[in-house]
């Protein structure tokens, strides 16, 4: 899809801060993916990554594991970043997705279950993405995030308050989201706005939630027909973007 912006390859000479876009890995003409920068002073080698890192252990509290790794040797890891926890003996806590957070020696991610802690034997975290980079909708809106929550309902009324009721279609329940991204930069915009464009409002795309009580499933869908924004002042701006759920074969 044609986007209204210009953006490069990749170039492992050029430092790259948050949010700026590459398009192409820099050495695959035929890759015109779009990777986002998760972090300044962003100096990479490649933006592609065949990492794979043994686990030490893991804890999950409040729908969030947290798996813990040695740090030493290996690359740091930045909220967004996409990973593949594998192989792990508790396999309700293998994961593929976008992490929530990052630190030394760990990342978390959202991952619904009851309440555990284990050392493990097993189990590894393995990128294709150099984990300062993404290829996801890693955007972190502020508090004023709105949510809708609607069933959709067919209804017989038969007189004198009686009625007849069942949900309309296979997936009857509709979930609609507003994110939004108050006195941000206008790199972040752009980014954001690239993204949109990309998906064209048709392709479906897995969200970063900022908070659990949205949503679980961190597989969950969603199309963004729309993003509007505002400038605030020089260097900020405001935006909000559309995002509802769907349901695709």
């Amino acid at each position: 899809m044609p986007s209204q912006y210009y953006f490069p390859p990749f170039n492992p000479n050029v430092t790259f801060n948050k949010w700026d876009v590459a398009q192409g890995d820099g050495v695959r003409s035929s890759d015109l993916t779009y990777y986002y920068s998760l972090k300044d002073g962003n100096l990479s080698s490649t933006v592609i990554s065949g990492i794979s890192i043994p686990i030490s252990s893991y804890s999950r509290s409040e729908d969030v594991t947290t798996v813990y790794f040695s740090q030493a040797g290996q690359p740091a890891f930045y909220p967004g970043a996409i990973v593949a926890v594998r192989n792990m003996v508790n396999t309700s806590v293998n994961f593929t997705g976008m992490i929530s957070a990052a630190g030394s020696g760990s990342i978390s991610y959202t991952n619904p279950g009851w309440p555990d802690t284990a050392a493990v034997g097993a189990g590894t975290i393995a990128c294709t993405i150099n984990p300062s980079w993404t290829t996801g909708f890693a955007f972190i809106p502020t508090y004023q995030t709105k949510g809708d929550v609607n069933n959709n309902t067919i209804t017989a009324k038969l007189g004198d308050g009686y009625e007849q009721r069942q949900p309309n279609g296979l997936n009857s329940y509709n979930q609609a989201l507003t994110f939004v991204y108050t006195s941000r930069s206008p790199k972040e915009l752009r980014a954001a706005t690239n993204f949109i464009e990309n998906m064209a409002g048709a392709n479906a795309f897995e969200v970063l939630m900022p908070l659990t009580s949205l949503a679980t499933n961190p597989n969950a869908k969603y199309v963004a027909p729309s993003i509007s924004y505002t400038t605030d002042s020089w260097n900020l701006v405001s935006f909000s973007v559309q995002l509802n759920r769907v349901f695709d074969l």
